[in-house]
């Protein structure tokens, strides 16, 4: 798997699939928005730091990882 990856010094990184057919429009340095189940009504955003160029299979489209980090809140343990 070739990942490109920009290191933060403080941050949570979550792990994302997105589809094939989306994958085209996220690039490495843009902002996203997440919710975690964890944190009720929340959202956190965060920078896109890495960008699989390998997908996985397995369903019907394939999935590509993209990781998001994000500044860490008193919530997160």
């Amino acid at each position: 798997m070739h990942q490109v990856k920009v290191e933060m010094d403080q941050g949570q990184q979550e792990v994302i699939n997105v589809d094939e057919l989306d994958i085209t429009s996220v690039k490495i340095g843009q902002t996203a928005k997440i919710t975690l189940d964890a944190i009720e009504g929340e959202e956190f955003e965060g920078t896109i730091t890495s960008v699989s160029s390998e997908a996985s299979s397995g369903s019907s489209s394939a999935k590509y990882p993209v990781e998001i980090t994000f500044n860490k809140t008193d919530d997160m343990r």
